[in-house]
């Protein structure tokens, strides 16, 4: 009781922030100095704060009118171009500004082949590109373009599937032999990268030798292990093929034979740790097929039988036992990273608020070598619902600035960079410069977190540059603003990083075909540096050579079978051709030939041949990529004023491209 009374006291000396927090807008300890200035080792310095009363615009105009009519020596005071009050007005209107990709009305594109209206989630990078591509289309009126929109949810294969039951001897066909199994299995293990718990070995092997000694009677027995045993299979096969049928994805025969024997919530819930470990595993299956929505619907109902079951809460040890505890928390974080993940790819908001979670993360219960790279998962996936939460939110009560929002979020990323930079140290000897699968895609999540906060920024800024006229279009130095320099460099550094570890990964054969997040990471990356490149060619002057390594990788992926990774290419392929077709009108009305170069930088898509390529790992640009580095930016966006956007951030586009 003393010691409440001691802190009570203490939080009364001082005023609710400190300086710099309130700076940061980030939240204080209270404590003189406060925690977070003491860990950045920088003056922490507390005032006492004037009490303030917000009023109205008119209601501040009334009192100075009636004040003005008393003193009519005052009347000077009333509103005047540039005067006081305009300038709360103007600041309210600043305050205002939001993500170009939100608005309080759904935005949606009409896929012209069905006539059925497809949502675009405003996190989602299918909603960006087409955000871009009509964007580039009303440009082009005539553009002779093939219909949009690309990249329908659903549409690459056609998945079907019967109810049935396992009185059906076919149930057991075609499967592997147990040798064959186990080697499907630790292929499944290895290309999660130890970042995700998709089956607990030591209750499922005793099953699984089970099985192979009964028979049929023991999938009768225990028909939810033996649906999580056949989308195992579903996944190896598909992980491990090296060519594929164009009208089929490998492996789905197994998985169609599992979802015809899936029960329904209630026989889930029968054994709940069993069925959400079976949702999340249809669901990493179907999103790897291209059926994002689906996969999304079958996470989210893992991550809900979850939370049905407390497993958010820190559970009992006493109670359950280490072994099912720590099983539990293993079961909770996986579903709780994909879930976050599928957020982020359809764009929707995030499940439950990590204010309600408690449960403890990996590395303070597991002393495996899979607990840092799962743990780090979970962290970085928690700042993808950060990012979900702030800056694609459509709540005025919650959305602050968009540089205050990017900046908070810089702030809290640097700190996980540490993390991340010390599992790296750990795996790897400093004499040896070694390429580790689990390092990389830990490396590209954190990559596609900054990637994913500062997108809007290069919507904004290729909306400015498409509606300047076209003289002057080809003036350099206006269209990036000098205050947000360093945040694009840092954005389009994070993109050239992302595709140059994804290259380093291709040249050692270790490029995932299936799992989709490689083939995304190719995409939103390559996409962005194109889009900078045409804003300002001196943001991105290498385009081309990314390009040209992006290319490589998605050929490889087509010739692999990859159906997804063909329209992923068409779509670069006429991003390219848009914009080369936008850069010769504009040098026709600038009077400049196309093929000839004005005082300022041009940028040629038309040649996308190899240029600068790069071989072996990634060098100088990753070792910038720093906490002091992420620190740093976040620093300098204190002197960003939100004025540097203008006044009309949000865009309205038409919702039927034609």
């Amino acid at each position: 009781m003393g010691a409440r009374v001691r802190r009570r006291q203490q939080l009364n000396k001082v005023t609710n922030a400190c300086e710099p927090c309130k700076k940061k807008k980030v939240k204080c300890s209270g404590k003189n100095p406060c925690e977070r200035c003491t860990s950045r080792q920088i003056k922490c310095v507390f005032i006492e704060a004037d009490k303030k009363v917000i009023v109205s615009a008119s209601y501040l105009r009334k009192l100075q009118e009636n004040y003005a009519r008393q003193d009519p020596t005052l009347q000077w005071r009333e509103e005047k171009p540039g005067s006081a009050t305009d300038d709360v007005v103007n600041a309210a209107e600043e305050e205002t500004i939001t993500n170009p990709l939100v608005s309080a009305t759904s935005f949606y594109l009409k896929d012209q082949p069905s006539g059925r209206y497809r949502f675009c989630g405003p996190s989602s990078t299918w909603s960006f590109s087409q955000r871009v591509f009509l964007l580039l289309k009303n440009e082009l009126p005539s553009f002779p373009s093939p219909d949009l929109p690309f990249h329908i949810d659903g549409n690459t294969w056609e998945l079907e599937w019967t109810r049935t039951s396992l009185e059906s001897i076919s149930g057991v066909d075609g499967l592997p032999s147990l040798h064959d199994f186990n080697h499907l299995l630790s292929v499944v293990k290895f290309r999660s990268h130890q970042m995700l718990f998709l089956v607990d070995e030591e209750e499922f092997v005793p099953h699984l030798h089970e099985f192979y000694d009964q028979g049929l009677d023991k999938a009768k027995s225990r028909p939810l292990w033996f649906i999580q045993y056949l989308l195992i299979i579903a996944l190896g096969k598909a992980l491990i093929a090296s060519t594929r049928s164009f009208k089929s994805p490998p492996g789905v025969v197994f998985f169609e034979r599992a979802m015809s024997i899936m029960p329904d919530f209630v026989g889930l819930h029968r054994h709940p740790n069993l069925g959400m470990q079976v949702l999340y595993l249809a669901g990493l299956y179907l999103v790897s097929v291209d059926m994002k929505d689906a996969a999304y619907a079958y996470i989210s109902q893992s991550l809900r039988m979850c939370i049905i079951e407390g497993l958010y809460r820190e559970p009992p040890s006493d109670l359950f036992g280490v072994k099912f505890a720590n099983q539990c928390r293993n079961i909770w974080w996986t579903a709780y990273i994909l879930d976050r993940q599928l957020s982020a790819i359809v764009g929707a908001p995030v499940s439950i608020q990590d204010t309600e979670v408690t449960c403890s993360l990996p590395f303070s219960y597991d002393t495996s070598s899979a607990a840092p790279f799962l743990t780090m998962n979970a962290k970085l996936s928690r700042i993808v619902g950060n990012i979900l939460s702030s800056v694609y939110t459509a709540s005025a009560g919650q959305s602050r600035s968009f540089i205050s929002t990017v900046q908070s979020i810089l702030i809290d990323m640097a700190a996980v960079l540490k993390d991340v930079d010390d599992i790296s140290a750990r795996n790897n000897h400093p004499s040896l410069r070694t390429l580790s699968t689990s390092n990389s895609h830990l490396s590209l999540t954190y990559h596609q977190c900054i990637i994913l906060a500062t997108r809007p920024l290069f919507l904004y800024l290729l909306t400015n540059r498409l509606k300047k006229p076209t003289r002057q279009r080809s003036v350099a130095g206006d269209l990036t603003p000098t205050p947000l320099r360093p945040l694009l460099d840092t954005a389009l550094q994070s993109a050239k990083i992302s595709v140059k570890i994804l290259s380093s990964l291709h040249e050692q054969a270790s490029l995932e075909s299936f799992f989709p997040f490689d083939l995304d990471n190719i995409f939103s990356c390559t996409f962005v540096i194109v889009i900078a490149a045409f804003i300002d060619t001196s943001l991105a002057p290498d385009v081309l050579t990314y390009i040209s390594l992006a290319s490589q990788m998605l050929n490889d992926l087509v010739l692999k079978g990859n159906m997804v990774s063909h329209l992923r290419k068409k779509e670069l392929d006429l991003l390219q051709q848009m914009i080369q077709e936008i850069l010769n009108s504009e040098r026709q009305a600038t009077g400049v030939p196309n093929g000839q170069h004005s005082s300022q930088p041009q940028l040629d898509l038309s040649y996308s041949s190899p240029q600068d390529t790069f071989n072996g790992v990634v060098g100088d640009d990753e070792a910038n990529m720093s906490y002091a580095h992420i620190l740093g930016l976040a620093e300098q966006l204190d002197n960003v004023n939100d004025s540097v956007w203008g006044t009309e951030f949000e865009l309205d586009y038409s919702n039927i491209w034609i």
